[in-house]
């Protein structure tokens, strides 16, 4: 973006120029469907999302916002920010989990898109098998969710969680995470932490009501929800193969339609528009 993107009074004036109440600075193009969906479920108002190019430029908008009367909005991810105590701002609005991935991969989500892409399985077979997987789900990713929580907490400069599954998977056949693999994983960053405070961030994780899969790296996250799907599809005599992008193409209409009243997330997100406005 120019410089004059970045200017205070430029953002300030910027929605008149779309012609729309507010303008919502986002972190990349998928997050402008996302905070779309959200602002249109929730807000009478409308919006103009866009997209700064990734976490670095929304963290330097958000610092030259500071003190200042502006009159956009920024949306981030929360990263472990829920965890960490994050800085709260009147302009700044955050995901409820780790990523906007964590809001928009839901059991309903996996459901309606493994519904059409396997017709040969019944819906009570399908609404057990995503049951099933999202508590396997929640249990594996305790471990690698925690030591990666442990070691932002610490400012360790490593990254635990790998942006994709495949290196934990069973085979290459499977969906299922192998903890063994995981645990050798771990092994291998040469990372310790005590029982006492593995036990305090898994406490600190339950006692917010937050599961596993609610906090960990959306793309993890992602990773592992189009590998369930893209297996189960080819279970039920369907290819199965669907790119990052098909996927999510076919997640945020979903989403869209999920996302009200019933989705567990509705009432974050309405508390924080809702006390802006």
């Amino acid at each position: 973006m120019s410089e004059i993107d970045y200017s205070i009074d430029a953002s300030n004036v910027l929605n008149k120029f779309y012609r729309k109440d507010k303008i919502v600075y986002v972190e990349g193009d998928d997050d402008v469907i996302f905070w779309e969906i959200i602002f249109s479920k929730i807000a009478e108002l409308s919006i103009k999302c866009i997209p700064l190019g990734g976490k670095e430029e929304i963290a330097k908008k958000i610092n030259k916002s500071i003190g200042e009367d502006v009159e956009y909005l920024i949306a981030k991810d929360s990263d472990y920010d829920y965890i960490q105590g994050g800085r709260e701002f009147p302009f700044l609005l955050r995901t409820y989990g780790y990523s906007i991935e964590n809001s928009m991969i839901t059991r309903e989500a996996i459901f309606k898109i493994l519904k059409y892409m396997s017709k040969s399985l019944s819906k009570s077979v399908l609404i057990e098998k995503c049951d099933e997987w999202m508590k396997e789900l929640d249990e594996c990713l305790e471990i690698i969710t925690i030591y990666d929580i442990l070691c932002r907490q610490t400012c360790k400069s490593v990254s635990i969680t790998p942006s994709a599954c495949n290196i934990f998977l069973e085979s290459k056949q499977s969906y299922r995470i192998c903890s063994d693999k995981i645990e050798k994983y771990i092994e291998s960053k040469c990372i310790k932490f005590t029982s006492e405070e593995i036990d305090n961030c898994k406490y600190n994780i339950k006692d917010q009501g937050l599961f596993f899969y609610d906090i960990v790296r959306g793309h993890f996250l992602f990773s592992m929800a189009l590998r369930f799907i893209t297996i189960m599809s080819k279970r039920s005599n369907k290819s199965g193969n669907m790119s990052n992008d098909s996927f999510f193409a076919n997640l945020s209409p979903v989403f869209e339609n999920n996302f009200h009243d019933g989705h567990k997330h509705f009432y974050f997100y309405q508390k924080q528009i809702k006390a802006i406005f």
